[in-house]
């Protein structure tokens, strides 16, 4: 392992160095229309936490529907899709951790979710595309101001009202009925300022019974006081309905193949009705059935200078509320589900004690919330099940230290705790009342080094501590008795640990004058008590709850590169190569026994194109991104409700799209997609095929 690391270091910087090839001498463009740009500064003089950005400017790069799509292309990201126009079930994973191991922030506070039955870790459609101004990403648990994550952090930062009155109209149609209809507006008035967005979304699904209709609306106001303090107000809402994916896969014919049930869609898996603690077990949902969410974010924050730096408070509270239904099932459903009832509050302070040290540090407190959930099998029947609470509090402080004009040091320290308990009980197994508390120290230390002025290098380690979400607490904690889960042969009680451990990146990043840049950096992640548990299939079934393996292990290379090869053409590619091997007691999951890796992470993942803007304004990008083929597990009925679980292989793909925007006149503009143009068969999820060519247009109006 530690031989095939060190290969690796050897292998990515030897690679760095073959990159570099003359172009021109002109800038390399920074788009501003509908591209998406990935930002690496490759040198900077304060940013030893080597953040990138994903600029989105005007944001509609193509068929982008929701904030996954925006991510596609960055380096050491993976998203998994199982359908069209942003499935609640997308799935990102940032360096191989899926969202509960990474922080996903909106203006710098937590949205991840925290529902048990019904709720889903990130879904990534309740933020709406038009309200983001840019995207950070922090790979790796760098920072001490966001505790618990081991991935790292993607912070979607929301635009603002402008100074100048401006209004945009925009509409967007594609295959399998997919159109949408987008209003925003910003301005200001001397001291105040405001940014309001609303818009719809619609599309027949491209599988079984999984139409989308979706309304959005969003106020973001500020205010600047005479002290220079602002005021900021932010409230936003989305009203999303959805059909379940019903399963499309009938009678076999000879020993292998199938035919689908409904011939108008592609044969497929479909969603699962999770088992509720007062209902069924887990069950396939029947056609007709679909839910309803609506999700409320509220914000407030006052920042406020002052000689030699600033302080923020801040406030944010979620409110997300579900309903589910399945009226042609045996028997019938009816659930509601109060997913996510989240509140925090943070104070922090930046301040420059002089020229060589900037400091921070901070106060954060966080009471995820998942509320009730009631349960109707009948109209007379009702099953309310219990809330509990995970209060997080963290206590930071960090020194960018310019140790001198070549060297910068960043040096974290941080205090987590938490607190487990039951919110609302009810009797006979709801009744326990888990009283569960664990805290740690986790020291930062990442050093960034200027070798010249066109290269710089930089290295860190540092401490993570990943408390187990609400979710995983739920599900382990759940099953009737005196143990946790169903562990066999009366084996005493076993509560989920925290994960931790450290986490070491190496990197260099280059440039050639104005002409190209260059990036490469490897990681290792040494995880202690892993955590165990697949959310999309493991808890739809009692018998196996999560619970802590002994290691694992993620590691990875990262390569970037952006040359400009002509005036107004630019030659992008990204290349992310990561493994991962875990070790432990498997006897509660025979299936994690079945491969050393972890599950649903491609060793190989590449993206390539070329951006062309023309003097008259039009863009054209072609790209093409390749996957290699990845362990996964596949949940299947072997019974009426009872799952079979088993490692599958997805196999690797590439697929080629294209986009066009092209300005009419200074105010409007029209844009056209083509993605996977070449009709490439492919799964990105097991059991749910991807559509084949796919066409859109958008129009845009700016006045």
């Amino acid at each position: 392992m530690h031989k095939n690391f060190h290969c690796m270091l050897a292998g990515g910087l030897l690679s760095l160095t073959v990159m570099t090839t003359p172009v021109f001498a002109e800038d390399i463009p920074n788009f501003t229309m509908e591209q998406i740009i990935v930002e690496s500064s490759v040198i900077s003089a304060d940013d030893p936490l080597n953040i990138s950005d994903v600029n989105t400017k005007i944001v509609k790069p193509g068929k982008a529907t929701n904030i996954a799509d925006l991510l596609k292309d960055v380096a050491g990201v993976d998203v998994t899709q199982r359908t069209l126009a942003g499935d609640t079930q997308d799935t990102v994973r940032l360096r191989g951790f899926e969202s509960q191991r990474f922080s996903v922030l909106l203006n710098g506070r937590p949205v991840n979710s925290t529902g048990i039955l019904g709720g889903s870790y990130m879904d990534w459609g309740t933020i709406p595309l038009e309200v983001v101004e840019k995207i950070e990403i922090i790979k790796g648990p760098k920072s001490a101001k966001y505790g618990n994550t081991l991935g790292g952090v993607i912070n979607i930062i929301t635009r603002k009202g402008t100074e100048k009155s401006s209004t945009h109209v925009q509409t967007d149609f594609g295959s399998y009925g997919y159109k949408s209809y987008r209003f925003d507006h910003s301005g200001s008035d001397g001291s105040f300022n405001y940014f309001i967005t609303a818009g719809t979304k619609e599309a027949d699904g491209y599988l079984r019974n999984n139409y989308l209709d979706s309304k959005d609306y969003s106020l973001r106001l500020g205010y600047t006081f005479d002290t220079k303090g602002e005021l900021t107000v932010g409230v936003s809402k989305v009203e999303t309905e959805r059909g379940f994916i019903v399963k499309n896969d009938g009678k076999t014919v000879g020993m292998a193949q199938t035919i689908a049930i409904d011939p108008d869609y592609p044969i497929a898996d479909g969603d699962i009705m999770m088992p509720g603690p007062g209902g069924t077990a887990a069950k396939a949902w029947s056609d007709g059935s679909y839910w309803k969410k609506t999700n409320t974010y509220y914000d407030l924050a006052y920042t406020q200078p002052f000689k030699t730096g600033k302080w923020k408070i801040s406030y944010y509270k979620n409110n997300e509320k579900r309903e589910e239904w399945d009226p042609q099932g045996s028997p019938a459903v009816h659930r509601l589900l109060k997913p996510d009832q989240s509140y925090s509050w943070a104070g922090e302070v930046e301040q420059r004690l002089n020229a060589r040290h900037k400091i921070s540090y901070g106060y954060q407190e966080k009471t995820l919330q998942y509320g009730w959930q009631e349960y109707y099998s009948t109209p007379t029947e009702t099953h309310p099940d219990p809330s509990q609470k995970l209060k997080t509090t963290g206590v930071y402080i960090e020194d960018n230290w310019s140790f001198n004009p070549k060297v910068l040091l960043n040096l974290g320290l941080r205090y987590d705790r938490y607190e487990l308990n039951r919110d609302i009980d009810t009797i006979g197994a709801f009744a326990r009342k888990p009283n569960l508390t664990g805290n740690s120290l986790s020291p930062k230390l990442n050093l960034s080094y200027k070798v010249n002025d066109d290269t710089s290098t930089y290295f860190s380690i540092d401490r993570f501590y990943r408390v187990p979400t609400s979710r995983e607490f739920w599900w382990n904690y759940y099953n009737s008795g005196t143990v946790v889960g169903n562990i066999p042969n009366g084996e005493p009680n076993k509560v989920l640990k925290p994960e931790k451990g450290y986490s070491y990146e190496i990197g260099i990043k280059t440039k050639q004058g104005d002409r190209a840049n260059y990036k490469a950096n490897l990681f290792y992640n040494d995880i202690n008590d892993y955590i165990v548990y697949d959310n999309s299939a493991i808890a739809k079934s009692y018998a196996n709850p999560p619970y802590n393996l002994n290691k694992a292990k993620v590691w990875g290379v990262e390569l970037e590169t952006e040359q400009k090869l002509m005036p107004n053409l630019v030659f992008f590619a990204n290349y992310t190569y990561q493994k991962s091997d875990k070790s432990g007691n498997y006897k509660y999951s025979p299936w994690e026994s079945q491969t050393d890796s972890i599950y649903y992470m491609p060793e190989h993942k590449a993206n390539i194109g070329l951006r062309y803007k023309a003097k008259a304004g039009s863009e054209i990008t072609l790209g093409g991104k390749y996957v290699g083929k990845q362990n996964v597990l596949s949940g299947n009925f072997v019974g009426p409700n009872m799952l079979a679980l088993n490692k599958a292989t997805l196999p690797s793909y590439f697929v080629t799209n294209l986009r066009i925007i092209h300005p009419i006149n200074h105010n409007q503009e029209i844009s056209f997609y083509v993605d996977n143009i070449f009709d490439k068969k492919y799964e990105e999820a097991k059991g749910y095929p991807m559509p084949g060519t796919t066409y859109g247009i958008g129009y845009k109006i700016s006045f």
